[in-house]
């Protein structure tokens, strides 16, 4: 796949998917399955959910996997299960601020839907394993396990813009890993308070 504007693909069932050339590919199926190779290179970007790939993942020269953005109905993660995961140098698994948006958090009564119900106000900082910056305003709420952690960063204080990080989530019999794996808030530089809590790997 080469194509440069983001394409979405929703049929779930594949042998292989080569993504060059700056293509920008999202799937919205939330069982993909790959019977052999994914790769992605050349400044290409892969959006999945869940993907179950029976033999490598590989990516090259400033390619990127990710999940979609979280929005404020549906939240995302990246849960990927492949035989080899290799990021090489220059190459990213990257969720940075593709969690919970400015003024939602997690929702305890359902998982997968955000709430605005114990999010941060005002100039708050985001929160997620601990509470973020109070500022003027109240920090959100804390949540998430430690030991297994699989919620997006809360984001900022509501009316102020700023994601919180996303969910990466790899099973693998090896992990080769020279590129970077993140899933970092979103930072304003402009406040001490603003910035969004990181997600979880």
């Amino acid at each position: 796949i080469t194509t440069t504007q983001r394409t979405q693909i929703v049929a779930a069932t594949f042998t292989n998917i080569a993504l060059d050339n700056t293509a920008f590919v999202e799937f919205t199926s939330n069982s993909l399955v790959v019977s052999e190779d994914i790769s992605i290179n050349n400044s290409s970007i892969l959006e999945l959910a869940t993907a179950n790939v029976t033999g490598d993942v590989t990516i090259s020269n400033s390619g990127m996997l990710s999940h979609s953005e979280t929005t404020t109905g549906t939240v995302y993660r990246l849960d990927l299960t492949a035989d080899q995961v290799i990021v090489n140098t220059g190459a990213f698994i990257n969720t940075n601020a593709r969690g919970f948006l400015g003024g939602y958090t997690y929702n305890a009564g359902s998982p997968n839907i955000p709430t605005t119900t114990g999010a941060p106000s005002s100039l708050a900082g985001g929160s997620h394993f601990g509470e973020g910056g109070q500022g003027v305003g109240t920090e959100g709420i804390v949540y998430d396990s430690i030991f297994e952690p699989n919620q997006p960063g809360g984001g900022v204080g509501g009316g102020v813009a700023g994601a919180g990080g996303g969910v990466v989530k790899i099973t693998t019999n090896t992990l080769l890993l020279d590129g970077s794996i993140s899933a970092n808030g979103r930072s304003d530089t402009s406040n001490a308070y603003t910035g969004s809590a990181g997600g979880s790997i």
